[in-house]
């Protein structure tokens, strides 16, 4: 399924980050610009994407966190599933499963 992408962009409408949620309530991308992490536009997206998913009624939303993107999940009321070790092009790294519950028209 194609994912609702939604852009932050700034002032001048230059893209800041952007994110990505599937009808399923899986959340395939949150990603910030390099020149602007720590600055809350990680934190705006993912707000966004989860009172996306409570508009569209979705009871549980969830994603595949990197070590440096589950402390921003957990701020948010995700919790860790599960620990996986993934290989990708002869990298090993650990992924964290991380879950949210929702209730209609929550944020």
């Amino acid at each position: 399924a194609v994912p609702r992408t939604f852009v932050a962009v700034d002032e001048s409408d230059l893209p800041l980050g952007f994110g990505g949620i599937e009808p399923a309530g899986r959340i395939a991308s949150l990603y910030v610009a390099a020149d602007h992490v720590r600055q809350g536009v990680g934190s705006l997206l993912l707000k966004y994407l989860i009172r996306d998913a409570s508009m569209h009624r979705m009871d549980e939303i969830w994603s595949e966190a990197s070590q440096f993107s589950r402390p921003l999940f957990e701020r948010h009321g995700f919790c860790t599933t599960k620990t996986e070790v993934v290989n990708y092009n002869g990298a090993t790294f650990e992924r964290w499963i991380v879950r949210r519950q929702l209730q209609p028209d929550q944020s």
